[in-house]
Protein backbone atom coordinates (compact mmCIF):
# COMPACT_ATOMS: atom_id res chain seq x y z
CA UNK A 1 0.00 0.00 0.00
CA UNK A 2 3.10 2.67 1.01
CA UNK A 3 4.74 1.41 -2.20
CA UNK A 4 1.13 2.30 -4.46
CA UNK A 5 1.13 5.74 -2.74
CA UNK A 6 4.78 6.28 -3.36
CA UNK A 7 3.95 5.86 -7.00
CA UNK A 8 1.06 7.84 -7.13
CA UNK A 9 2.87 10.61 -5.95
CA UNK A 10 5.89 10.49 -7.84
CA UNK A 11 3.88 10.65 -11.40
CA UNK A 12 1.83 13.27 -10.04
CA UNK A 13 4.97 15.51 -9.11
CA UNK A 14 6.17 14.66 -12.43
CA UNK A 15 3.14 16.08 -14.16
CA UNK A 16 2.88 19.38 -12.31
CA UNK A 17 6.54 19.41 -13.33
CA UNK A 18 6.13 18.60 -16.97
CA UNK A 19 2.97 21.45 -16.73
CA UNK A 20 5.32 24.03 -15.13
CA UNK A 21 7.78 24.36 -17.75
CA UNK A 22 4.79 23.97 -20.32
CA UNK A 23 3.74 27.07 -19.08
CA UNK A 24 7.34 28.26 -18.89
CA UNK A 25 8.97 27.24 -21.81
CA UNK A 26 6.45 28.76 -24.20
CA UNK A 27 6.91 29.02 -28.06
CA UNK A 28 9.52 31.67 -28.87
CA UNK A 29 6.89 33.96 -31.51
CA UNK A 30 8.11 36.84 -33.90
CA UNK A 31 5.46 39.22 -35.15
CA UNK A 32 5.72 41.19 -38.31
CA UNK A 33 2.64 43.29 -38.92
CA UNK A 34 1.58 45.45 -41.29
CA UNK A 35 -1.69 48.17 -41.01
CA UNK A 36 -4.11 50.28 -43.03
CA UNK A 37 -4.83 53.98 -41.40
CA UNK A 38 -7.25 53.32 -38.58
CA UNK A 39 -6.32 49.49 -38.13
CA UNK A 40 -4.81 48.40 -35.25
CA UNK A 41 -0.88 48.67 -35.37
CA UNK A 42 1.67 46.51 -34.44
CA UNK A 43 2.59 48.04 -31.03
CA UNK A 44 -0.73 48.19 -30.35
CA UNK A 45 -0.78 44.41 -30.77
CA UNK A 46 1.98 43.74 -29.18
CA UNK A 47 0.77 44.93 -26.18
CA UNK A 48 -2.55 43.56 -26.46
CA UNK A 49 -1.42 40.29 -26.83
CA UNK A 50 1.17 40.66 -23.74
CA UNK A 51 -2.03 41.73 -21.79
CA UNK A 52 -3.67 38.66 -22.72
CA UNK A 53 -0.75 36.41 -22.04
CA UNK A 54 0.30 38.60 -18.72
CA UNK A 55 3.69 37.61 -19.99
CA UNK A 56 6.34 38.67 -23.08
CA UNK A 57 5.74 37.66 -25.82
CA UNK A 58 7.45 38.22 -28.79
CA UNK A 59 11.65 37.53 -29.68
CA UNK A 60 13.84 38.71 -32.02
CA UNK A 61 13.80 36.98 -35.32
CA UNK A 62 17.28 35.53 -34.80
CA UNK A 63 15.42 34.06 -31.14
CA UNK A 64 11.98 33.04 -32.68
CA UNK A 65 10.96 29.02 -33.20
CA UNK A 66 7.58 30.41 -34.63
CA UNK A 67 7.05 33.34 -36.69
CA UNK A 68 3.86 34.87 -37.02
CA UNK A 69 2.57 37.23 -40.08
CA UNK A 70 -0.21 39.54 -40.55
CA UNK A 71 -1.79 42.65 -42.50
CA UNK A 72 -4.93 44.51 -41.62
CA UNK A 73 -7.27 46.53 -44.59
CA UNK A 74 -9.85 47.58 -46.64
CA UNK A 75 -11.64 44.58 -48.29
CA UNK A 76 -12.05 44.93 -51.30
CA UNK A 77 -16.06 44.67 -51.44
CA UNK A 78 -16.24 46.71 -48.32
CA UNK A 79 -15.33 46.25 -44.75
CA UNK A 80 -12.57 45.44 -43.53
CA UNK A 81 -10.14 42.10 -43.90
CA UNK A 82 -7.42 40.56 -41.42
CA UNK A 83 -4.95 37.87 -42.06
CA UNK A 84 -2.97 36.51 -39.87
CA UNK A 85 -0.25 33.21 -40.57
CA UNK A 86 1.99 31.11 -38.53
CA UNK A 87 5.22 29.24 -39.80
CA UNK A 88 8.22 28.05 -38.48
CA UNK A 89 11.67 29.14 -37.76
CA UNK A 90 12.64 27.56 -40.86
CA UNK A 91 9.69 29.67 -42.80
CA UNK A 92 7.96 25.87 -43.34
CA UNK A 93 4.03 27.09 -42.64
CA UNK A 94 1.70 25.86 -40.13
CA UNK A 95 -1.60 27.25 -40.16
CA UNK A 96 -3.28 30.43 -40.81
CA UNK A 97 -6.59 32.32 -39.69
CA UNK A 98 -8.91 34.84 -41.58
CA UNK A 99 -11.23 37.88 -40.28
CA UNK A 100 -13.52 39.68 -41.70
CA UNK A 101 -16.18 42.58 -40.79
CA UNK A 102 -18.51 45.16 -41.97
CA UNK A 103 -17.88 47.46 -39.43
CA UNK A 104 -15.22 49.64 -38.73
CA UNK A 105 -12.07 48.61 -38.89
CA UNK A 106 -11.43 48.96 -35.16
CA UNK A 107 -13.91 45.81 -34.73
CA UNK A 108 -10.88 43.74 -35.28
CA UNK A 109 -8.38 45.47 -32.71
CA UNK A 110 -10.00 42.54 -30.00
CA UNK A 111 -10.48 39.33 -32.06
CA UNK A 112 -7.35 39.86 -34.12
CA UNK A 113 -5.19 39.82 -30.21
CA UNK A 114 -7.20 37.29 -29.28
CA UNK A 115 -6.09 35.02 -32.38
CA UNK A 116 -2.45 35.91 -32.50
CA UNK A 117 -2.39 34.93 -28.87
CA UNK A 118 -3.84 31.94 -29.78
CA UNK A 119 -1.14 31.24 -32.38
CA UNK A 120 1.72 31.68 -30.33
CA UNK A 121 0.82 28.32 -28.35
CA UNK A 122 -1.17 26.43 -31.25
CA UNK A 123 -0.60 25.74 -34.92
CA UNK A 124 -4.06 25.44 -36.31
CA UNK A 125 -5.85 25.15 -39.58
CA UNK A 126 -6.98 28.30 -41.95
CA UNK A 127 -10.48 29.21 -41.44
CA UNK A 128 -12.51 32.04 -41.78
CA UNK A 129 -14.35 34.40 -39.15
CA UNK A 130 -16.93 36.84 -39.37
CA UNK A 131 -16.61 39.69 -36.76
CA UNK A 132 -20.06 41.79 -36.22
CA UNK A 133 -20.30 45.38 -37.53
CA UNK A 134 -21.22 45.94 -34.01
CA UNK A 135 -20.64 44.50 -30.71
CA UNK A 136 -23.37 43.37 -28.54
CA UNK A 137 -23.51 44.50 -24.95
CA UNK A 138 -22.42 40.82 -23.75
CA UNK A 139 -19.44 41.16 -26.30
CA UNK A 140 -18.22 44.21 -24.72
CA UNK A 141 -17.63 42.69 -21.06
CA UNK A 142 -17.58 38.55 -21.75
CA UNK A 143 -14.62 37.78 -23.22
CA UNK A 144 -14.43 36.32 -26.65
CA UNK A 145 -13.61 32.26 -26.16
CA UNK A 146 -12.49 30.73 -29.49
CA UNK A 147 -14.88 28.07 -30.99
CA UNK A 148 -14.02 24.58 -30.25
CA UNK A 149 -14.23 23.16 -33.82
CA UNK A 150 -14.11 25.98 -37.21
CA UNK A 151 -17.87 25.86 -38.42
CA UNK A 152 -16.23 26.03 -41.93
CA UNK A 153 -13.25 26.45 -44.19
CA UNK A 154 -12.58 28.84 -46.53
CA UNK A 155 -10.03 29.57 -49.20
CA UNK A 156 -7.34 32.51 -48.50
CA UNK A 157 -8.38 36.10 -49.03
CA UNK A 158 -6.49 36.28 -52.71
CA UNK A 159 -8.75 33.23 -54.39
CA UNK A 160 -11.79 34.25 -53.44
CA UNK A 161 -14.22 35.30 -55.81
CA UNK A 162 -17.32 37.03 -54.29
CA UNK A 163 -19.91 36.84 -57.37
CA UNK A 164 -23.75 37.15 -56.63
CA UNK A 165 -27.23 38.44 -57.85
CA UNK A 166 -29.64 40.57 -56.89
CA UNK A 167 -33.42 41.15 -57.88
CA UNK A 168 -35.52 44.08 -57.84
CA UNK A 169 -38.62 45.91 -58.22
CA UNK A 170 -38.55 49.58 -59.08
CA UNK A 171 -41.04 52.51 -59.80
CA UNK A 172 -39.51 55.16 -62.39
CA UNK A 173 -40.81 58.54 -62.98
CA UNK A 174 -39.60 60.13 -65.90
CA UNK A 175 -42.00 63.68 -66.82
CA UNK A 176 -42.03 64.26 -70.68
CA UNK A 177 -40.71 60.07 -71.87
CA UNK A 178 -44.69 59.85 -72.69
CA UNK A 179 -47.45 62.47 -72.90
CA UNK A 180 -47.80 63.79 -69.05
CA UNK A 181 -46.17 62.74 -66.06
CA UNK A 182 -44.82 59.02 -67.31
CA UNK A 183 -44.62 56.50 -64.45
CA UNK A 184 -42.89 52.59 -65.02
CA UNK A 185 -42.95 49.64 -63.38
CA UNK A 186 -39.51 48.30 -63.65
CA UNK A 187 -38.12 44.52 -63.14
CA UNK A 188 -34.75 43.98 -63.09
CA UNK A 189 -32.05 40.87 -62.37
CA UNK A 190 -28.22 41.95 -62.14
CA UNK A 191 -25.10 39.61 -61.92
CA UNK A 192 -22.74 41.33 -59.62
CA UNK A 193 -18.83 41.15 -58.79
CA UNK A 194 -17.91 41.93 -54.79
CA UNK A 195 -16.38 45.65 -54.77
CA UNK A 196 -16.38 45.77 -58.53
CA UNK A 197 -19.78 46.74 -59.56
CA UNK A 198 -22.57 44.80 -61.71
CA UNK A 199 -24.29 43.89 -64.84
CA UNK A 200 -27.77 44.28 -64.96
CA UNK A 201 -31.26 43.47 -67.36
CA UNK A 202 -34.54 45.33 -67.13
CA UNK A 203 -37.70 44.95 -68.46
CA UNK A 204 -39.67 48.34 -67.78
CA UNK A 205 -43.77 48.56 -68.60
CA UNK A 206 -44.78 51.98 -69.20
CA UNK A 207 -49.06 51.83 -68.72
CA UNK A 208 -51.22 53.77 -70.59
CA UNK A 209 -50.64 57.83 -70.78
CA UNK A 210 -53.47 60.35 -71.84
CA UNK A 211 -53.11 62.92 -74.16
CA UNK A 212 -56.25 65.37 -74.30
CA UNK A 213 -56.51 67.71 -76.98
CA UNK A 214 -58.95 70.73 -77.15
CA UNK A 215 -59.82 69.89 -80.71
CA UNK A 216 -61.10 66.81 -82.69
CA UNK A 217 -59.71 64.15 -82.84
CA UNK A 218 -60.11 64.59 -79.38
CA UNK A 219 -57.02 63.22 -77.73
CA UNK A 220 -54.76 60.18 -77.66
CA UNK A 221 -53.30 57.31 -75.77
CA UNK A 222 -49.86 55.77 -75.71
CA UNK A 223 -48.06 53.05 -74.07
CA UNK A 224 -44.87 51.82 -74.12
CA UNK A 225 -42.54 48.85 -73.40
CA UNK A 226 -38.69 48.79 -73.38
CA UNK A 227 -35.70 46.36 -72.30
CA UNK A 228 -32.66 47.52 -71.31
CA UNK A 229 -29.37 46.20 -70.30
CA UNK A 230 -26.61 48.41 -68.63
CA UNK A 231 -23.46 48.39 -66.51
CA UNK A 232 -23.04 49.94 -63.01
CA UNK A 233 -19.30 50.02 -61.51
CA UNK A 234 -19.34 50.69 -57.50
CA UNK A 235 -17.73 54.03 -56.60
CA UNK A 236 -18.01 53.60 -52.57
CA UNK A 237 -18.88 51.44 -49.84
CA UNK A 238 -18.95 51.97 -46.28
CA UNK A 239 -20.52 48.93 -44.30
CA UNK A 240 -24.24 48.43 -45.77
CA UNK A 241 -24.17 51.67 -48.04
CA UNK A 242 -22.77 51.36 -51.48
CA UNK A 243 -22.33 54.35 -54.11
CA UNK A 244 -22.25 53.38 -58.23
CA UNK A 245 -23.36 54.78 -61.30
CA UNK A 246 -24.55 53.50 -64.36
CA UNK A 247 -24.66 53.83 -67.54
CA UNK A 248 -26.73 51.68 -70.32
CA UNK A 249 -29.36 51.14 -72.98
CA UNK A 250 -33.58 50.68 -73.44
CA UNK A 251 -35.11 49.73 -76.84
CA UNK A 252 -38.93 48.87 -77.12
CA UNK A 253 -42.12 49.71 -78.69
CA UNK A 254 -44.40 53.10 -78.31
CA UNK A 255 -47.58 52.05 -78.78
CA UNK A 256 -50.23 54.75 -79.81
CA UNK A 257 -54.23 54.51 -80.00
CA UNK A 258 -55.81 57.78 -81.33
CA UNK A 259 -55.26 60.79 -83.30
CA UNK A 260 -56.83 59.31 -86.64
CA UNK A 261 -56.55 55.65 -85.38
CA UNK A 262 -59.92 54.92 -83.01
CA UNK A 263 -59.90 51.70 -84.20
CA UNK A 264 -56.38 50.48 -84.20
CA UNK A 265 -53.10 51.70 -83.38
CA UNK A 266 -49.61 52.41 -84.70
CA UNK A 267 -46.66 51.21 -83.25
CA UNK A 268 -43.27 52.46 -82.85
CA UNK A 269 -39.59 51.81 -82.09
CA UNK A 270 -38.63 53.44 -79.19
CA UNK A 271 -34.16 53.57 -78.54
CA UNK A 272 -32.61 55.80 -75.72
CA UNK A 273 -29.60 55.72 -73.29
CA UNK A 274 -29.84 55.92 -69.64
CA UNK A 275 -27.11 57.53 -67.54
CA UNK A 276 -27.75 57.09 -63.84
CA UNK A 277 -26.11 57.70 -59.90
CA UNK A 278 -27.43 55.58 -57.01
CA UNK A 279 -27.08 54.64 -53.44
CA UNK A 280 -28.32 51.30 -52.25
CA UNK A 281 -28.57 50.71 -48.53
CA UNK A 282 -28.68 46.79 -47.47
CA UNK A 283 -30.75 47.34 -44.19
CA UNK A 284 -31.44 43.07 -43.37
CA UNK A 285 -29.30 41.45 -46.03
CA UNK A 286 -30.70 39.80 -48.64
CA UNK A 287 -33.40 42.84 -48.05
CA UNK A 288 -32.32 46.66 -49.55
CA UNK A 289 -33.30 49.80 -51.04
CA UNK A 290 -32.31 52.00 -53.83
CA UNK A 291 -32.67 55.38 -54.29
CA UNK A 292 -31.28 56.74 -58.43
CA UNK A 293 -31.34 59.69 -60.54
CA UNK A 294 -30.34 60.43 -63.40
CA UNK A 295 -31.34 60.94 -67.12
CA UNK A 296 -32.67 59.42 -70.11
CA UNK A 297 -31.98 60.36 -73.31
CA UNK A 298 -33.64 59.37 -76.57
CA UNK A 299 -31.54 57.97 -80.07
CA UNK A 300 -35.39 58.15 -81.96
CA UNK A 301 -37.06 61.02 -80.95
CA UNK A 302 -41.13 60.81 -81.35
CA UNK A 303 -43.46 63.02 -81.83
CA UNK A 304 -47.27 62.96 -82.52
CA UNK A 305 -49.21 64.70 -84.91
CA UNK A 306 -52.58 65.28 -85.92
CA UNK A 307 -54.63 66.66 -89.19
CA UNK A 308 -56.34 70.44 -88.13
CA UNK A 309 -60.07 71.25 -89.34
CA UNK A 310 -58.11 73.68 -91.34
CA UNK A 311 -55.94 71.15 -93.01
CA UNK A 312 -52.96 71.42 -91.31
CA UNK A 313 -50.55 69.43 -89.58
CA UNK A 314 -50.44 69.61 -85.53
CA UNK A 315 -47.63 68.56 -83.35
CA UNK A 316 -49.45 67.50 -79.86
CA UNK A 317 -46.22 65.96 -78.19
CA UNK A 318 -42.93 65.31 -79.09
CA UNK A 319 -40.86 63.33 -76.73
CA UNK A 320 -38.15 65.34 -74.80
CA UNK A 321 -34.20 65.12 -76.35
CA UNK A 322 -33.47 64.95 -72.58
CA UNK A 323 -35.50 63.28 -69.84
CA UNK A 324 -35.00 63.64 -65.95
CA UNK A 325 -35.23 60.11 -64.34
CA UNK A 326 -35.84 59.04 -60.71
CA UNK A 327 -36.24 56.01 -59.44
CA UNK A 328 -37.41 53.97 -56.08
CA UNK A 329 -36.45 50.11 -55.75
CA UNK A 330 -36.75 47.35 -53.76
CA UNK A 331 -33.80 44.49 -53.61
CA UNK A 332 -32.86 40.78 -52.55
CA UNK A 333 -29.64 39.74 -52.72
CA UNK A 334 -29.07 35.79 -54.07
CA UNK A 335 -25.95 34.98 -52.52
Amino acid sequence: MIVRVAIALAVLSAALSTARADAVEAPRAHLRWTAAPGCVTEALLTQAVRVRLERGTFAAREDATILIEGSVGPASGGGFDAVIELSSADGLPLGARELHTEGACERLDAPVALVVALLVNHAIERIRLEVPSEPSPTARSTPTEPPATPASTAAPSSARVAWGSEIGLAANVAPDHLPGWSGAAVAYAGLRLRGVGSLELEVVWWPESILLLDVPPGGASTWALEVGLRICPQLWSEGPWKLSSCGGVRAGTLAVRGLGFSETREERAIVGLTVTARLTFWFARPLGVRAEVGALVPLLPRALTYGAADGTVRQAWRMAPVTPLAALSFLVAIP
